[in-house]
């Protein structure tokens, strides 16, 4: 991931905001922590519990990250999602109403869990300067 750190952090800069959607254990949020420096702030989402417990100890040295248990979506409310109940930061969860693709073996192994979900319009973030940069790595 070396290569894409690199490319990545050009568009980061200091003193801005920069947003992490999809979060999971915070391995980006730290990169992002410090490429916006101390000035800057990290916004960060992550809606499965058990990822967010370890994101929130992960960054807890981390001054300029603000960490938020919610999956962005086009509404706010509450959805299901499926999770691999053996695994605490589950790499590949998927919202039920767009699970198609995983199989019924698969779902066996699965279990569904609520999750907050919201609008990024509808939330008020603390937003410094202008956003620099947003990581996307959502189901």
């Amino acid at each position: 991931e070396l290569q894409y750190i690199e490319q990545m952090t050009k568009y980061m800069h200091p003193a801005t905001t920069v947003f992490d959607i999809g979060a999971n254990v915070g391995v980006w949020t730290k990169i992002l922590s410090r490429a916006v420096g101390s000035n800057g702030k990290v916004l960060t989402f992550e809606p499965i519990e058990s990822t967010f417990q370890i994101l929130k100890q992960q960054c807890s040295h981390l001054k300029n990250v603000y960490l938020f248990q919610k999956a962005l979506s086009n509404e706010n409310g509450v959805k299901q999602i499926y999770i691999d109940p053996t695994s605490a930061a589950p790499p590949d969860a998927s919202i039920n109403e767009t699970a198609k693709h995983i199989n019924d073996l698969r779902v066996q192994k699965l279990v569904m869990i609520p999750i907050e979900v919201a609008r990024l319009d509808d939330l008020s973030l603390p937003i410094q300067g202008r956003v620099s940069f947003m990581k996307i790595d959502v189901e």
